[in-house]
């Protein structure tokens, strides 16, 4: 074969690898075909192939454990790259995966000992500082993050994962003024190109445009847009149309906001505009800081249908559950608990328990040994969601996008923060600057939300004493 296999096409490779089916270089290049096309099952087929015709082929073992992490299977993934490293204990990339493994399964003492190796045997490299800025920010040490991050930016100023972790150092430093200008810095990532959007008009430049349309466009998560949209009566001061480019499910609560003019759900229906922005990159043209957050709620208003309120039974403390966020969130396995630890709150006087859980893990309400009613066929749509969380004393859910909702409803809630905890809920404080009726419950050691529904349980119970 004379052509560079890494040229080759899956086809191509198929018939390569039928004539030559011993061959474990073909099957490794194949595998990491269908690795890119995320074609896990194939990809695993004929890294396993290769790894038996070569039992010590050390870059097989590494491309392995880069799938499985995709996989989520970060136990399968930290045996293969311990085998690379084996075969190369000083290798930086293969350090630098089984450390990345290390984090993803917060065994942070071992992630920072092989990220402190990968900087002894390449100190003027910036990959070791910048993943070892991760690790110190995953347990919310921002000082270590930024000590480390700025080691980083200052070996590699351009580089886009050092400023791409510099921007969220900031944000969870609550440094926004400097944070939200560098969060531009997403754009040069290549999971964000795969998003953006680009238009005729131009992005807007910060400046008054009265007479003016403004499109304003989702580009993340459901909660993402929420929490933004905030910004839509401050934007409404300097433009004559506020215009929403967002999901379907979102449609009719964001249209309930007073500043906002149109919401579309299909890019082919946008009516005329003048300037554009990603929702996500508004704090920054109004100079944000924590001091100047717009914090008003409610925010959004929803008009809730008579046939969407809940019967009255007797003075009951009515409690809106959610345990489980996005399974594919990169981040879920930390975030999201189980709906089983809900069951001490099962057992105080008077309340009722509701369950605004979608997707996969709604199943654990089958096998519930408490009760629990279960909202699911009521709601369609994240209007339908708010109506009902207006009805609740009181909601307790961990991050995910209805935290943002019943922020934006000025309902009462509790999140509940797993020690991996996103940007905006900072560090350390139990209130949120962006939602004033947000009370937080943080984890103290990954994976311990036994004590945090200890923490809830006594609180809840100050709560009923008092209601």
């Amino acid at each position: 074969m004379t052509k560079d296999i890494s040229r080759l096409t899956i086809p191509e490779l198929k018939r390569a690898v039928e004539q030559e089916p011993d061959n474990p270089v073909l099957h490794a290049q194949l595998g990491l075909r269908y690795q890119q096309q995320k074609d896990w099952k194939q990809a695993e087929h004929h890294y396993l192939q290769a790894q038996a015709l070569v039992p010590d082929y050390a870059p097989v073992f590494n491309n392995l454990a880069l799938l499985y992490k995709e996989m989520g299977r970060f136990d399968e993934g930290l045996v293969y790259i311990k085998k690379a490293v084996e075969y190369n204990p000083d290798h930086p990339e293969f350090l630098n995966n089984q450390g990345t493994l290390l984090l993803l399964m917060n065994a942070y003492e071992e992630a920072e000992r092989v990220f402190r190796h990968v900087i002894r045997l390449a100190p003027q490299s910036s990959e070791g500082y910048c993943n070892l800025a991760t690790v110190y920010l995953a347990q919310d040490d921002v000082e270590g993050a930024w000590k480390a991050i700025s080691r980083a930016c200052s070996l590699r100023p351009d580089g886009v994962s050092e400023n791409w972790n510099r921007a969220m150092i900031l944000l969870k430093m609550g440094r926004y003024a400097e944070g939200f200008p560098a969060y531009e810095w997403r754009w040069k990532k290549e999971s964000f190109q795969k998003i953006t959007r680009s238009y005729p008009q131009p992005r807007w430049d910060g400046q008054p445009h009265p007479d003016s349309t403004l499109l304003l466009w989702s580009e993340q998560g459901y909660g993402d847009t929420v929490q933004m949209i905030r910004y839509c009566e401050q934007l409404k001061a300097l433009f004559r149309r506020i215009v929403l480019l967002a999901p379907e499910p979102l449609h009719r609560l964001l249209e309930t906001h007073p500043a906002v003019d149109e919401v579309v759900t299909d890019e082919r229906n946008l009516p005329l505009f003048d300037f554009h922005l990603p929702v996500m990159s508004i704090p920054r043209f109004f100079t944000t800081n924590l001091a100047t957050i717009p914090r008003k709620v409610p925010y959004l208003f929803p008009r809730c249908d008579q046939g969407q309120t809940l019967a009255t039974e007797g003075s009951s403390y009515r409690i809106g559950l959610v345990w489980s966020g996005n399974p594919r969130h990169q981040n879920d396995h930390n975030r999201s608990c189980e709906l089983r630890h809900f069951a001490p709150l099962a057992q105080l006087p008077g309340v009722e328990l509701y369950s605004f859980q979608k997707g996969p893990a709604r199943k654990a309400l089958r096998s519930a040994p408490f009760p629990v009613i279960d909202l699911h066929d009521r709601i369609q749509d994240f209007h339908d969601t708010a109506c009902y969380l207006r009805q609740m004393d009181l909601v307790i859910t961990v991050d995910t996008a209805l935290v943002h909702v019943a922020g934006a409803l000025g309902c009462p809630t509790w999140l509940l923060l797993s020690t991996r905890s996103d940007w905006r809920w900072l560090t350390v404080r139990e209130d949120s600057p962006w939602y004033p009726t947000v009370k937080l419950f943080r984890q103290s050691i990954p994976g311990d939300w036994a004590s945090v529904f200890s923490r809830v349980c006594r609180c809840l119970s100050e709560e009923l004493e008092t209601a």
